[in-house]
């Protein structure tokens, strides 16, 4: 599947996601989290989803365009215009998933009362992040003809 694909369906499936389960949150979501996963910072509902949408549609593909954009700058070489532009929706790909799960930790934190976001699943989804990122660094020095 090319990555370009891939995004949409990650988009067209967290946008289903999030529309069948928002409902589920309350007027005034818990969206940010101390160190021990307790809730200290809120937003309303409707400005929880407009965040997300940008977190995870339009932050993706503004990310892409600049890691295209950037293969073409600079004296630093950079893959061939196809693979750069495969590279980027890969990494698209990630933040739309990042955004996706981000919303089903969310929401399981709001099954408690008071929320309690999970620390486990947070940190999981941070080391996840963290080593699909490094992966995709390697790829792009390597399609670079860098290593």
């Amino acid at each position: 599947m090319s990555p370009i694909r891939a995004f949409w369906l990650l988009v067209v499936a967290g946008a289903a996601i999030v529309l069948t389960t928002v409902g589920r949150l309350p007027l005034v979501v818990a969206t940010h989290f101390d160190a021990g996963g307790a809730p200290n910072g809120w937003m309303g509902r409707g400005g929880y989803l407009a965040f997300l949408a940008g977190f995870g549609i339009l932050l993706p593909l503004l990310l892409a365009q600049l890691v295209r954009r950037a293969a073409a700058f600079g004296n630093r070489p950079a893959p061939p215009a196809p693979r750069a532009r495969s590279l980027a929706y890969w990494l698209a790909c990630l933040l739309a998933l990042t955004a996706m799960v981000v919303h089903l930790l969310i929401l399981e934190a709001h099954r408690a009362s008071p929320p309690r976001l999970s620390t486990p699943g947070i940190v999981g989804l941070l080391g996840f992040l963290l080593a699909a990122t490094i992966a995709w660094a390697i790829a792009w020095r390597r399609a670079a003809g860098r290593m």
